[in-house]
């Protein structure tokens, strides 16, 4: 009951946040750009099931010639999905739940970050409106970027770490956002030295800005071993090449609102599922 009292807010954010992954819970499934999430956690809950960790290489995907795509692809989402086929759930119903777990995880760790500066209110509020953010709903139900919106669910757990000078939160949330989508680590990384040393600035007690900044990347790097062992140089040069230089702004970031609505509405509207 005191934990009831004292966090009250969290279970706000996640009964409201019911319609944003209300989806999920109709039977079927619904078109996507990125429509091969169930195969991927299939794949993943098999190579599990047979025993390989870290998984790499997957036997049906490449025409049925096998594709290393874990090699390379970041997996953390996907172990989630893996893990729930492993409990028995089916490729399909496992997919969801990891889908709704990632929406569900940006507004508690949001939640957790805002409070911190505007108290229990600010928190509630602040989760909401990161969990409904139209993005949001454009990386799930339009894209299906699994991948991507996980990762912006662990911006504001590394945050938070480094609000709270606790290197095993941020580094937990850095190595997630890692393991999440690459990209999103490589343009995070920046504006996160930024936060860094305005945050070393501001306070007194830290005397060695330096060591605050690389201790997390150090400790960073004992949670993201599935990441880069086993991808060479030239992998990671073309894996930079290829999504950097073939995408501008108006592809990457446009709302695709006609889109959004067409698939199952703004945050389910149409619930109408194929």
């Amino acid at each position: 009951m005191q934990f009831l009292k004292k966090h009250y807010g969290l279970f706000i954010v996640l009964i409201l946040s019911f319609w944003a992954v209300k989806p999920f819970f109709i039977p079927g499934f619904f078109p996507m750009h990125d429509n091969t999430q169930v195969a991927r956690v299939f794949e993943m809950g098999k190579m599990l099931k047979e025993g390989m960790f870290p998984v790499r290489f997957v036997p049906d995907l490449g025409y049925g010639y096998g594709y290393p795509i874990f090699n390379f692809y970041a997996p953390l989402a996907y172990y989630i999905g893996g893990v729930f086929m492993l409990l028995g759930f089916d490729a399909l119903l496992a997919t969801k739940i990891m889908m709704g777990l990632g929406a569900l995880l940006s507004g508690i760790f949001m939640y957790m970050l805002a409070r911190k500066f505007f108290g229990e209110l600010g928190g509630i509020v602040s989760g909401i409106f990161y969990i409904y953010a139209p993005y949001h709903a454009v990386d799930i139900y339009v894209r299906g970027d699994v991948t991507e919106f996980w990762a912006y669910a662990f911006i504001p757990l590394m945050l938070l770490g480094l609000y709270k000078r606790s290197l095993l939160i941020g580094s937990i949330g850095f190595a997630g956002i890692i393991l999440s989508h690459n990209l999103t680590a490589l343009m995070v990384v920046p504006f996160l030295l930024i936060a860094i040393l305005l945050y070393c600035s501001e306070r007194k007690k830290v005397t060695n800005p330096l060591s605050f900044i690389f201790n997390p990347f150090s400790r960073t790097r004992g949670f993201c071993f599935l990441l880069d062992s086993g991808t060479s140089g030239n992998q990671k040069h073309q894996c930079f090449v290829s999504n950097w230089g073939r995408s501008g702004f108006s592809r990457s970031f446009c709302l695709y609102t006609a889109a959004l609505v067409k698939s199952v509405g703004l945050w389910g509207i149409n619930e109408r599922l194929h």
